[in-house]
């Protein structure tokens, strides 16, 4: 049995994970969001299966604020 996996264009990338056009493009060049697949000579898709490994990796927002989400988060370098 052959599992097909679903490729996404960037409009529904953008929907599916919550960003924008110019936010996919910047992390992408700095190595921290999947790359897509050429599909043709001027189309690209992304593997919906990657899109969703990548959104599991994403820190969660607690809502927790004061020290004991500090402590929770570890220690942060120093802020100029």
């Amino acid at each position: 049995m052959t599992t097909q996996t679903r490729l996404l264009r960037r409009t529904e990338v953008e929907r599916f994970c919550q960003i924008g056009r110019s936010t996919i493009y910047r992390l992408m060049r700095e190595g921290l969001f999947p790359v897509p697949i050429r599909v043709g000579p001027r189309a690209v898709r992304w593997p919906e299966h990657e899109l969703t490994a990548w959104l599991a990796r994403r820190p969660r927002a607690t809502g927790e604020t004061g020290p004991s989400a500090a402590a929770a988060r570890g220690p942060q370098p120093p802020r100029d």
